[in-house]
């Protein structure tokens, strides 16, 4: 039986464990003038699993509102035919490439 998964939950999923571990730190909103301490993890494009940007949730709700759904957000992949890297989950990457790696 084969499963499909979104590429989006990956990335999601990815910034969790990287956050676990200490590897990628929380911010405060990125946008200029905003004081709100408190950000998620925006991606721009879900294939770029760690590269986000820290937005408050009105910003992340407004960027959404004028830009759309993120890139790639709907792509799927197949469960079990893709590999992906142990350490952040991307699929663009082996463990021994990933920059997660480095930075431990």
């Amino acid at each position: 039986m084969s499963r499909t998964v979104t590429i989006a939950g990956d990335a999601r999923k990815a910034v969790r464990d990287a956050i676990a571990a200490g590897l990628l730190v929380p911010q405060p909103c990125e946008m200029p003038g905003c004081n709100n301490e408190y950000a998620v993890a925006h991606h721009d494009d879900y294939a770029k699993p760690l590269e986000v940007r820290w937005l408050c949730p009105s910003h992340h709700l407004r960027w959404h509102s004028q830009n759309g759904p993120g890139k790639n957000r709907d792509a799927l992949r197949p469960f079990r035919s893709v590999r992906k890297c142990a350490l952040c989950s991307s699929i663009e990457h082996s463990r021994r490439q990933c920059p997660l790696r480095r930075a431990v």
